[in-house]
């Protein structure tokens, strides 16, 4: 007997040696399938003459059917027997596609194995016999073999939906329900999906039109398990959408107790931490959402608004993502911006929730995302300060301290390579302004290349003008994170911040912006600048000042050189102010030049001038800016304060006097050049010193002294 393959789960088809076997016309067909719906019994000649020719049969009708099956042997082999008064056709249980369903169904629920409904489902191809027309001899067999297919569907779904799989489930049952609406248990099945999925607002929309479907259709309301599965409704699995937690997030011990302390999932909070980029904003802010997750049972939400890329989230948009989380079907989400934002409010005002609304660009952007009432609390992270979001409290995000950013350099490139080398392991964190992204990236480059000591990439970050080509790995750069906030700069902050790059990395006052800018005042540039942390305010003057920012603010282009100029001519227009200290060396100050850059005047010369020499601020400017600002300025400035005497003390600034070996000689070449004359009586020198006591004191001073003392004091 030849191995042969029926199938009746779809259109009729016979297989024989794995090849598809011609079976003729519609008349062998229907002989075929009617022997096929009852496998191993005798149909009489009387029936299948009935389904051939259903009515009134010809008169060569029994010879006509002899031919058909005598044509079927021919292709079938002796699959077809003859039997008392009609005929019988032979098909073992793993020869037809029916059967073969059957037994892999019952070993399925024998051992709850999904796999082999799988392998059921795949058998049905359509329904059954669905090429042919069916006698309604066939009505109980079809029947039986069609609800055979959706019960297997069920269980195959229920096992999907018990597993997880609810995406794949849902698309399924869609399709069926589609198709018989009647069913109960797919529309159960349905809703809990749905429900699990957290897709609340479409389970219930799901419940509502079987509700629909079974008055109109049956008049009956739905049964006792599928009010039960919307009833669960109630209690949704919690939606957690946080990204992963830092395994090596390190220090902000202050801070992270500071949000601890206000997301105590009692009361309504609202945080902004806002910090300059790389700070670790975001890091903190999820840290920080992972540890108060068991006070917000109802769901911790995440959304990126990406307000410092070229395209920021529309809170239009946004506020369609956190409905979607919070079950709302596509058809219930209202239009407009103001209708959104109420659906939002009314949502979050029984629950208490989490959300962390990430990379916020302005206070417009996050005001409509915020809930009304309850107990939900929001997080969210920006570069800016956000100071006109009033209902929020502000936490700023800094650079790490010195010991947390050891931690960290030691948490990612290895403690034991730390501990061998703390020197340059503090070289680098220095040279990485202890900011958390810079930090992490040089710790990922040690960490790949095991072959580096710490001094190598100490030295390659030495030097300020490649220390941003060195702080990049993958997909990580300081530079692309500092451009960010620089591209959202207005076009005279931008302008200022690329100047403040030249000017060296002590603090430096307000008024040097002005300067810089050329403008009478720049205090609203400054207010940008600090409000976007890209320099950071220190001191009680107070005094600005750019952490490692200041690397890219050079690259940016050289400094105005007119610009500069009139940083040095401030520095030296306070420096002559009318009440400064009494000069040394018996030189009277010279007169302010009229057209020198001023800043306002001081309330307080001397308490200015004792903060410039404990901050060193003159000095630098004296010695850094000379190529920019010339001789002509630099030099009074370099002589003017050499000679002033200490606030509190009657010695004389030598230390001030001695940057670069150069303060001097160019406060010479100044005096000969404002007199005409190559040896001018007004040129300055040291006076002569001699050491006693352990300190230096001066025993004469003469504007025309040319004696050099031996060794410069102090």
């Amino acid at each position: 007997m030849p191995l042969v393959f029926f199938r009746i789960l779809g259109p009729l088809e016979a297989e024989a040696g794995g090849r598809r076997v011609p079976l003729g016309g519609p008349k062998p067909r229907l002989l075929l399938a009617a022997l096929l719906l009852q496998p191993g019994v005798v149909v009489s000649a009387d029936a299948l003459t009935d389904v051939l020719w259903p009515g009134r049969a010809p008169r060569s009708a029994a010879a006509n059917l002899r031919t058909y099956v005598h044509g079927l042997r021919r292709v079938l082999g002796d699959r077809i027997e003859s039997g008392a008064g009609g005929y019988q056709l032979h098909a073992g249980p793993d020869e037809l596609d029916a059967t073969l369903a059957e037994r892999l169904v019952a070993r399925a629920r024998a051992e709850e194995a999904p796999a082999l409904l799988d392998q059921a489902a795949a058998l049905w191809r359509g329904e059954v016999l669905e090429d042919l027309p069916h006698h309604h001899t066939w009505t109980s067999a079809v029947s039986r073999l069609s609800e055979l297919r959706l019960s297997v569907q069920a269980e195959r779904l229920r096992f999907h939906v018990s597993a997880g799989r609810h995406a794949e489930a849902i698309v399924e049952l869609r399709g069926l329900l589609a198709e018989q609406p009647l069913r109960e248990e797919l529309w159960r099945l349905l809703v809990v999906a749905l429900g699990a999925s957290g897709r609340q607002g479409e389970a219930l929309a799901a419940y509502a039109e079987a509700e629909r479907v079974l008055r109109t259709e049956l008049d009956t309301e739905p049964g006792v398990r599928l009010r039960q599965a919307v009833a669960e409704l109630d209690a949704p699995a919690p939606v957690c959408q946080l990204p992963l937690d830092l395994p090596d997030f390190t220090g902000r011990k202050t801070g992270l107790a500071e949000l601890t302390g206000l997301l105590d999932g009692e009361h309504p909070a609202v945080v902004v931490l806002s910090g300059p980029p790389g700070a670790g904003k975001s890091a903190l802010a999820v840290h920080a959402a992972h540890a108060v997750r068991d006070r917000y049972p109802d769901g911790q939400l995440y959304v990126d608004l990406r307000g410092t890329s070229d395209s920021p989230r529309r809170p239009l948009d946004v506020l369609a993502e956190l409905l979607h989380a919070l079950g709302v079907p596509d058809a219930g989400i209202p239009r407009g911006l103001d209708e959104r934002a109420a659906l939002v409010r009314s949502r979050l005002a029984g629950r208490r929730v989490c959300v962390v609304l990430d990379d916020a660009g302005s206070a417009a952007q996050v005001r409509p995302l915020l809930p009304g009432a309850g107990a939900a609390a929001v997080l969210v992270t920006s570069r800016g300060r956000l100071p006109d979001l009033t209902v929020a409290r502000h936490v700023d995000v800094g650079v790490l301290t010195a010991a947390e950013a050891m931690e960290l350099l030691a948490r990612i490139a290895g403690a034991d390579r730390v501990a061998a080398e703390p020197e340059a392991a503090v070289r680098i964190v220095a040279a990485c302004g202890r900011l958390p992204l810079a930090i992490r990236i040089a710790g990922a480059r040690l960490s790949h290349r095991r072959e580096w000591t710490l001094r190598t990439l100490a030295v390659r970050l030495a030097g300020e003008r490649r220390r941003l080509d060195e702080l990049r790995v993958g997909d990580l750069a300081v530079r692309a994170s500092l451009a960010l906030s620089h591209d959202q700069l207005p076009r005279s902050c931008a302008r200022a911040f690329r100047a403040l790059g030249g000017l060296g990395p002590l603090p430096f006052p307000g008024w040097v912006v002005a300067a810089l800018l050329g403008r009478e005042h720049a205090d609203d540039v400054l207010d940008v600048l600090v409000d976007a942390h890209l320099v950071e305010l220190v001191g009680d003057q107070p005094r600005y000042r750019l952490h490692l920012v200041r690397c890219y603010a050079r690259e940016l282009g050289e400094p105005d050189p007119d610009g500069v100029r009139r940083v040095v001519e401030g520095y030296l227009s306070l420096a002559t102010a009318e009440r400064m200290p009494v000069r040394f060396f018996g030189a009277a100050p010279e007169p302010r030049p009229a057209d020198l850059w001023c800043p306002d005047r001081l309330d307080d010369p001397v308490a200015w001038f004792a903060g410039e020499c404990r901050s060193s601020n003159l000095r630098w400017t004296t010695v850094s800016t000379g190529w920019h600002g010339g001789w002509r300025r630099r030099s009074p400035l370099a002589s003017t304060c050499a000679g002033t005497t200490r606030p509190g003390g009657a010695r004389t600034n030598w230390r001030w006097a001695r940057p670069s070996g150069q303060a001097i000689h160019a406060g010479r070449r100044w005096c000969c050049a404002t007199s005409g004359s190559s040896r001018s009586t007004r040129t300055i020198t040291p006076p002569r010193a001699r050491r006693s006591s352990g300190r230096w004191r001066c025993s004469g001073a003469s504007a025309t002294t040319r004696a050099r003392p031996s060794r410069w004091p102090g």
